[in-house]
């Protein structure tokens, strides 16, 4: 089907760019004069609000759902919310230390990308369970926790802490613990998977984000070290 350029451009112009989150970018070919939406910033009703304004805007009805129709967005809602129950307990545990383990490479991937730059060298080792970073002043410990079910839990450290094998001697103390995160399984309606800060419950963390956040997190944790700025209290 043949498509006019004016045909294009309202097409073109009617589309709603919403940015799942905040380092989500538009894409290089969207002018920076069309009108692009940060979830994260306003959330799911003002999203909302927005799409409908977008509708009215182009002729569009905007009209109160049915009652057939909210049950059958109640059903959906109702599977969506038992698959993640069910990944987070005993029965999805393999299937979260399966996306651990591709997020833990993810890590080591982004860690040698910010090595390269010369700004700081990240030394990086990892197992089965557990992912460390370090350099010589500080440490960060990404560890797959296995309860009655499977979480991540992501621990700071003032000093160097020793990779498999070795052993360190520490003259002015013992390494603190001084900060800490957890991290829920997580999947989003597009059935992908991926990871939730605990307490954040409106957050999806793809596996990209998530490693892009830890390798930031050791970085303002050895710039931290660097200084001696620490301020002890994990969470």
């Amino acid at each position: 089907m043949l498509v006019s350029f004016v045909d294009f451009l309202e097409l073109f112009f009617g589309l709603f760019f919403l940015l799942l989150d905040k380092t989500s970018t538009p894409p290089l070919w969207l002018p920076t004069t069309h009108i692009s939406f940060n979830y994260a910033d306003y959330g799911l009703e003002q999203a909302i609000g927005a799409i409908k304004a977008r509708v009215q805007e182009a002729g569009g009805v905007v009209s109160a759902l049915t009652a057939l129709q909210r049950a059958a967005l109640a059903k959906q809602e109702t599977q969506y919310l038992s698959e993640i129950e069910e990944l987070r307990s005993p029965l999805g545990r393999e299937t979260v230390r399966t996306n651990a383990l591709k997020l833990f490479k993810t890590v080591e991937r982004v860690c040698a990308e910010v090595s390269q730059t010369g700004s700081i060298t990240i030394q990086f080792a990892s197992d089965d369970r557990q992912c460390h970073l370090r350099d010589a002043r500080s440490s960060l410990l990404v560890t797959l926790k296995a309860y009655s079910a499977a979480i991540l839990e992501v621990r700071e450290f003032d000093k160097k802490l020793a990779f498999r094998g070795e052993n360190l001697l520490y003259m002015d103390g013992e390494p603190k613990h001084i900060a800490q995160s957890t991290f829920l399984p997580h999947i989003n309606r597009a059935r992908e998977y991926g990871w939730m800060q605990k307490g954040a419950p409106s957050s999806f963390l793809s596996p990209d984000i998530l490693a892009d956040q830890i390798v930031s997190r050791f970085v303002d944790l050895a710039a931290k070290a660097e200084r001696r700025a620490f301020k002890l209290g994990g969470g």
